[in-house]
């Protein structure tokens, strides 16, 4: 038997009770049935997602813990794992041109440039970038500060 690590869920935005599924039924966003009573529910979800004032927030918390089901931010289940699996490819990108994107950010070459120069998100490369200092600080045995 393998053990099993789950990501923290721990809902980290102090404007959480502010979003517009907390004043909403939740069934429309994790909707149970088939065919035309899910797809309904599911549009439903991402209307009331498209007005919130926290979308952003909330679909970034489903990327990075995962979450396995529901509309988060907008965002369906299976548009999450596709959105994921893109990212992933763009980081594997940015870990094969680490040299290169390193020695544009050395002479002065903003984050966003590179990140576009590269056809990477600017999410995408703020999280390798991050990445590198640390395992340049594990390398030399000092902590690392993501700020």
């Amino acid at each position: 038997m393998t053990a099993t690590t789950r990501l923290d869920t721990t809902i980290a935005t102090p404007e959480w009770d502010y979003g517009l599924c907390a004043q909403t039924d939740p069934a429309i966003f994790f909707p149970e049935g088939r065919g035309a009573q899910i797809t309904n529910a599911v549009k439903q979800a991402k209307q009331v997602c498209g007005r919130c004032r926290i979308r952003s927030g909330c679909l970034q918390w489903a990327l990075d813990t995962q979450q396995p089901a529901g509309v988060w931010g907008g965002m369906d289940e299976h548009e999450r794992r596709q959105a994921l699996g893109v990212e992933q490819s763009q980081i594997e990108r940015c870990w094969e041109q680490r040299e290169w994107i390193e020695q544009q950010l050395a002479s002065g070459m903003s984050k966003r440039r590179v990140a576009d120069e590269m056809g990477v998100s600017r999410t995408t490369m703020a999280r390798c970038i991050t990445q590198f200092k640390t395992e340049r600080s594990v390398a030399a045995g000092i902590g690392v500060s993501t700020v």
